[in-house]
């Protein structure tokens, strides 16, 4: 998206509807970074396998994935696009460190007792 300002900015100025040029670079973006993930999960059966079938793996994945383009989206509105996968994944490994469930105060059972911790946890931690 960050990338996109350029095209986005001849858009409005041509006069054709900005949210239709949003639908359309979701949907491309959608589609690009799902077979990317897809790929990624088919690399990682290959070295490691997998104890589940590997449709959950490519699922695992594609939401991965999901996770992190939607986050990548919202920080490039205020990250200068230089910027931009640092943030994503510093943001990404810290989140999923801290709201992950292994290590305390944000262990499986302090997730699982209180409602609002799940919320939460869910909300900013991709794994």
């Amino acid at each position: 998206m960050s990338d996109k300002k350029v095209e986005f900015f001849r858009e409005t100025s041509s006069g054709y509807n900005i949210n239709a040029y949003f639908v359309a670079v979701n949907i491309t973006s959608f589609i690009e970074h799902s077979i990317q993930m897809i790929l990624a999960g088919f690399v990682f059966v290959l070295f490691r396998s997998t104890i589940s079938s590997w449709w959950a793996t490519f699922l695992n994945f594609i939401m991965l994935g999901w996770g992190c383009v939607s986050w990548a989206l919202l920080f490039s509105v205020i990250i200068p696009p230089k910027n931009l996968i640092v943030v994503t994944g510093f943001f990404m490994s810290f989140f999923s460190i801290l709201f992950g469930g292994a290590i305390p105060p944000f262990d499986f059972e302090a997730i699982y007792g209180s409602h609002v911790l799940q919320l939460i946890c869910g909300f900013f931690s991709p794994a």
